[in-house]
């Protein structure tokens, strides 16, 4: 509930911010006003060499009816710096009329809407995200309640106590993963997570994974390794990497009822690329969402 809170507090603050800047180059920005085609010249004269081009086009449009605006980098002040500049104007029977608009406050002001909309959405993926763990959260323990007051019952076989343990120590499993998932996501979040990395033949990280955790597939799936080119060798830090190996494999069976889960890398030659995999034949994902 905390983080879910400092989500909407932070997507509250850059949307203000964001409406305070786009108010602020209203009232604040730096005009020119062009009354005649002189006007035209002077600020011509202003433009970035690199863009005659459009200075010349300028020009010529100044005494030609119509209603123009051009977008150009200008240097006022002479000091070499050159800034983003909207030259407006119409032109009715050689009368001219119009405005030079300094748009570098605007620009910036564009910019941070873009990002204060980008972080709100980053908000929003982070709340479901937290939405759904919540959701998961919650079942593990009502299961292992719902087991621990089956094995107290008077008269329950020893054969039924065996598989409501196995049923609460599966569920502990779950809530432990789930509690390191979270703990990771704020480590991250805060920027505390750090990384170790270190050379490992990707051979041995797939074999000592496939070794792990063959024995955590359920009856009815078969678990296999389908190995890639020998001898390859990556940076990589390994605990991180299990640890993404460890989410994929866990998705894939909770989607998977039964078949086929299988681990594996591809070596892509002259890219200096390997790619490593988790498939399974369980439900995938619905056409529409792939996207």
């Amino acid at each position: 509930r905390r983080i879910r809170q400092n989500i909407r507090n932070q997507e509250k603050t850059n949307i203000k911010e964001a409406r305070y800047l786009s108010k602020l180059c209203m009232e604040g920005s730096e005009n020119i006003k062009i009354d005649n085609a002189e006007d035209i010249k002077k600020l011509v004269s202003h433009i970035n060499p690199d863009q005659t081009y459009i200075a010349e086009e300028i020009l010529a449009k100044s005494e030609v009816n119509g209603t123009y605006n051009y977008s150009v980098q200008c240097d006022f002040d002479g000091d070499g710096i050159y800034e983003p500049w909207d030259f407006r104007f119409v032109v009715e029977k050689k009368e001219v009329t119009g405005i030079a608009v300094n748009m570098k406050a605007e620009m910036n002001m564009q910019q941070r809407i873009k990002e204060a909309v980008r972080s709100a959405e980053e908000a929003k993926k982070k709340e479901h995200f937290m939405m759904n763990i919540s959701k998961e959260i919650k079942k593990p323990p009502d299961i292992i309640s719902q087991c621990c007051e089956k094995i107290v019952v008077e008269g329950i076989s020893d054969e039924e106590k065996q598989k409501l343990g196995a049923e609460v120590s599966k569920n502990s499993k779950i809530l432990t993963d789930i509690i390191s998932d979270i703990l990771l996501f704020s480590r991250i979040e805060s920027g505390r997570q750090r990384y170790s990395f270190q050379e490992f033949c990707l051979t041995d990280i797939a074999n000592e994974f496939y070794s792990t955790y063959q024995y955590n597939i359920p009856e009815n799936i078969q678990f296999h390794i389908r190995p890639g080119r020998p001898n390859i060798y990556i940076k990589v830090d390994k605990d991180r990497l299990y640890n993404i190996f460890d989410q994929y494999l866990s998705n894939a069976i909770k989607f998977t009822p039964q078949g086929t889960i299988t681990i594996g890398w591809r070596y892509h030659l002259g890219k200096n690329l390997c790619e490593l995999f988790v498939e399974d034949t369980g439900l995938g994902i619905n056409s529409k969402k792939q996207n």
